[in-house]
């Protein structure tokens, strides 16, 4: 979901390289992202936490479909 909305709406940011600016223009984008989210997604998210580990158990720590 972050990652989405990240390079959806900040894609210039790849590749800055680690300089202090370009940490605090991810930092900042961070934040936009984590702010747009909508509370429906939020829950859904804590909803299905109990079916996510389940595959991770599962898994034995694997990739699962989540």
């Amino acid at each position: 979901m972050l990652k989405d909305y990240l390079n959806k709406h900040f894609p210039h940011l790849k590749g800055q390289g680690e300089s202090q600016q370009a940490r605090q223009a991810f930092r900042n984008a961070i934040e936009q992202a984590w702010n747009a989210l909508d509370q429906k997604v939020i829950n859904a998210c804590i909803n299905s936490m109990k079916k996510r580990v389940e595959a991770v158990i599962l898994a034995k720590g694997w990739y699962t479909a989540y």
